[in-house]
């Protein structure tokens, strides 16, 4: 699906014409009462991608999307092209392709957790402009490697919670292919936040080197917080 969504946005009002012209994207009075809400606020037009995006996703009925966001050299009015779909390995190919192309779309944010879209909430000179290099990559890493416990945690919070659930819920927030998330996870059972099971509950050994979909995250009994002093 592509789409000019900056058109879109500049263009938001609640006026009869506009409020048709939008019906494809089933969105109504309350929906975009709720973005001219957040237009004139700070980080408005971040906070309008975001309920774009959820909103195509409930439209269309793709659990999943993978943006790739364009921005015209000359009329610098900034394109969608959404990669919609119902599976997640679907997803992660998309993902995949930014990582084999090197890519020329526009993505701001950290790549972990942390991917805004092209705008974002603060100053977009503040925040890095993510081209899925290698230097990218390494910071993607690092920084799952300090934001994942809390997701983890948060997935696990009252029983063990599968890889396939883990995958399912994180695939729309980050730009780590499935492979970078399995990586952290490895990463931070060898050091103890976290446990790793069978499908039938028997702890996976620590030398474990891939996982699968089946495995079960747990908590661990006694966290160490390693990762509050963990040296790269």
């Amino acid at each position: 699906m592509t789409f000019a969504s900056d058109m879109l946005i500049n263009m938001l009002r609640q006026e009869p014409k506009y409020i048709t012209a939008v019906s494809p994207l089933q969105l109504g009075e309350s929906k975009i009462d709720e973005m001219l809400a957040h237009k004139s606020g700070a980080g408005g037009r971040a906070l309008i991608q975001r309920v774009l995006r959820n909103q195509i996703r409930d439209t269309t009925k793709a659990t999943f999307d993978t943006p790739f966001f364009i921005r015209p050299a000359q009329s610098r009015r900034a394109l969608w092209f959404l990669h919609l779909s119902r599976h997640p390995t679907a997803r992660d190919v998309m993902v995949q392709c930014h990582w084999d192309i090197h890519n020329t779309f526009e993505h701001y944010g950290r790549g972990d957790f942390g991917m805004l879209g092209w705008d974002s909430f603060i100053e977009l000179d503040s925040v890095p402009l993510f081209c899925f290099d290698e230097l990218d990559g390494k910071n993607m890493h690092d920084g799952l490697l300090d934001s994942m416990p809390s997701q983890l945690y948060s997935l696990a919070s009252e029983e063990p919670v599968s890889v396939g659930v883990i995958r399912r819920s994180l695939a729309n927030d980050t730009a780590a292919r499935f492979t970078d998330l399995d990586e952290a996870i490895i990463r931070l059972a060898k050091e103890k936040d976290i446990d790793i099971l069978t499908a039938d509950g028997k702890t996976r050994g620590r030398n474990l080197k891939r996982l699968h979909h089946t495995d079960m995250i747990a908590r661990p009994a006694q966290p160490i917080f390693s990762v509050l002093s963990r040296s790269r």
